[in-house]
């Protein structure tokens, strides 16, 4: 099993937006590590510690998350602040169709839907 991890400098903030704005499950570990959670997947996220991952690394992850309806959610986000890159659009291929938006600390979030029955 692969996890993805984020770093946060203000972790309590970040998992409120997440949670507030796009939906997403948080279940706290202690005050420093949290786990994001959305139908089965999981992602870490940390406080952003420099001195011990040689640098820092908040607002640099780039992550993927299955919604149904990208236009509902999309518009749910947008109504709540989300800090929005684009519309929903569909791929050239048509085999996705989601948006992209940026959490409070930089980090990318695309909200898509695949089709792989096509």
């Amino acid at each position: 099993m692969n996890i993805p991890s984020l770093t946060y400098r203000d972790l309590p903030a970040a998992m409120d937006e997440l949670r507030d704005v796009y939906g997403l499950e948080i279940d706290w570990h202690d005050e420093e590590l949290a786990e994001i959670r959305w139908r089965g997947g999981v992602a870490l996220a940390q406080v952003d510690q420099p001195e011990l991952v040689h640098g820092p690394k908040a607002g640099h992850a780039w992550m993927y998350v299955q919604v149904d309806d990208p236009d509902a959610h999309y518009t749910r986000a947008l109504a709540k602040g989300a800090r929005v890159l684009d519309e929903p659009h569909t791929t050239s291929d048509g085999l996705q169709r989601g948006y992209r938006a940026l959490d409070r600390e930089g980090n990318l979030w695309n909200f898509v839907l695949y089709r792989f029955d096509l």
